[in-house]
């Protein structure tokens, strides 16, 4: 069984920040038979002169949150302590967008995941 990965718009969308995600499969543009191109999902990194994009799983988009977060100008997480007692969080954290990310994931698959990548580049 394939591991699901970001569609082609979501790869774009990460691509388009320029973060590069280490990724095991990539969309790859090819020739269609009846003329134009055709993106085709597979496990080849593109030839430099070809047009890819890694089409990462959620292990490795999770792994590229930071960058992803440092380009979307998330806060960093920040510890308040009170009195010595607990701490509140202030911004948006990697920490808190990997929850979320995995709480779609659970619920709607990797197509709720590239949704929400989609929505949160738009709306930088």
């Amino acid at each position: 069984m394939k591991t699901e990965t970001l569609n082609l718009q979501a790869s774009k969308a990460i691509q388009a920040l320029g973060v590069e995600v280490e990724s095991e499969e990539w969309w790859n543009e090819h020739d269609s038979p009846a003329g134009g191109s055709l993106w085709q999902l597979d496990g080849v990194r593109p030839h430099p002169l070809q047009v890819g994009y890694p089409a990462p799983n959620l292990q490795e988009l999770l792994l590229a949150l930071p960058e992803i977060g440092e380009k979307l100008g998330w806060d960093v997480y920040t510890k308040v302590f009170v009195s010595g007692a607990g701490f509140s969080r202030s911004g948006k954290t990697e920490e808190y967008h990997a929850h979320h990310l995995l709480d779609i994931f659970l619920e709607k698959g990797m197509s709720g995941v590239s949704e929400e990548i989609i929505g949160l580049v738009e709306n930088k």
